[in-house]
């Protein structure tokens, strides 16, 4: 950040101006408007009134406010870097269709509020520091700098909260009654069997190398009968796999991880699942980003359905939250076409 050098007035000379200012009959003195509010140097605008919804005013400032921070984490533009000319075109291009969105989730907000639906500070407050020990950061001036990033101070976070919470109070309200989905689960389950089928997966150990000659040596050694956990040992420059041997996965067809974490890069796995049998090695080094890879087939998990049994409590809780999804859109849609919009908000001209 670059510090900038600020002057000091002199209590006399301040002192002069104050009693200036204050002489200055009330009808000569200039009218001076506040300037607008900036959000990664983008002006959140005036009070202008650019749209109504069912009577309420929204202010140019105001949807501003909830504008920028929401594009911000849809298309990940950090504020506090230098806004590059077409960032600046991507989010000038965009206002008007946010502000359709902004103006549906306050009929939802209207609607909440005559219901009865409120949401204290104290939650709000419980919620953000939730959200705050969930990255992991509980430290409050570093998660002002994130929330700086998206575009939030602490006030406009804690609104955007508030809102979200609300709305999703009313979502519950209005779904409230759905205990059960439309359809039986084993009905769904039997007419979708490729939803709950499980690809085959493979367990392999690698050597990795950075040299072509010494992963054709390699492959030669182990071709004489040479130890392959001892030359993984030896030889690999994989220190997250070498401490276990070289082991990696199982994995499917498209190098997912079974475990869930990471998936592996396409050459890798191509050459794994070309190997045909338990023991074979791949003859010719793989070649991917990280180096060559000598490749060894320990395991073959053969593709089968998830029995029912094991999914049947999650596929119920799904299938019930699809009739949620379901019954609270067509709740929405309702509201939004018998609401009263106006807008006069149009992009800014060229």
């Amino acid at each position: 950040m670059r510090k900038t050098q600020s002057r000091t007035i002199p209590p006399a000379a301040f002192a002069i101006i104050l009693i200036a200012s204050l002489l200055l009959p009330a009808c000569g003195r200039p009218k001076v408007e506040a300037p607008p509010s900036l959000i990664g140097g983008i002006s959140t605008g005036s009070d202008r009134v650019i749209a109504t919804v069912n009577g309420e005013q929204v202010k140019e400032k105001v949807f501003m406010e909830w504008y920028l921070p929401t594009i911000s984490m849809s298309a990940g533009i950090d504020y506090r870097d230098n806004l590059s000319e077409e960032t600046r075109g991507l989010i000038d291009m965009y206002k008007y269709t946010y502000l359709s969105g902004y103006n549906e989730q306050l009929v939802l907000l209207q609607d909440a509020k005559s219901k009865g639906i409120s949401v204290d500070d104290a939650e709000v407050e419980e919620y953000r520091q939730s959200i705050m020990r969930m990255y992991g950061n509980s430290d409050e001036e570093k998660f002002s700098s994130s929330l700086a990033g998206w575009g939030f101070t602490k006030e406009s976070f804690l609104k955007f909260l508030k809102d979200d919470m609300t709305v999703r109070l009313l979502y519950e309200h209005i779904t409230d009654s759905i205990t059960a989905p439309d359809q039986a689960p084993i009905d769904f389950y039997n007419e979708n069997p490729d939803w709950f089928f499980q690809s085959e997966t493979r367990l392999v150990r690698h050597i990795l190398l950075d040299d072509l000659n010494m992963a054709m040596d390699t492959v030669m050694k182990l071709n004489g009968g040479g130890d392959f956990g001892e030359l993984v040992k030896e030889r690999s420059k994989d220190p997250s796999s070498a401490a276990n041997g070289g082991v990696i996965g199982p994995f499917d067809a498209n190098g997912s991880m079974s475990d869930g974490n990471g998936s592996l890069v396409e050459a890798f796995t191509q050459a794994a699942f070309a190997l045909k049998n338990i023991g074979d090695i791949t003859q010719a080094p793989v070649i991917s980003e990280f180096g060559y890879h000598i490749i060894i087939l320990d395991a073959i998990y053969p593709g089968s359905a998830v029995p029912f049994s094991e999914i049947e409590e999650d596929l119920t809780n799904e299938l019930i939250s699809m009739k949620k999804d379901e019954v609270f859109q067509e709740y929405v849609y309702k509201l939004t076409e018998a609401a009263v919009i106006t807008t006069s908000y149009e992009p800014e001209s060229k």
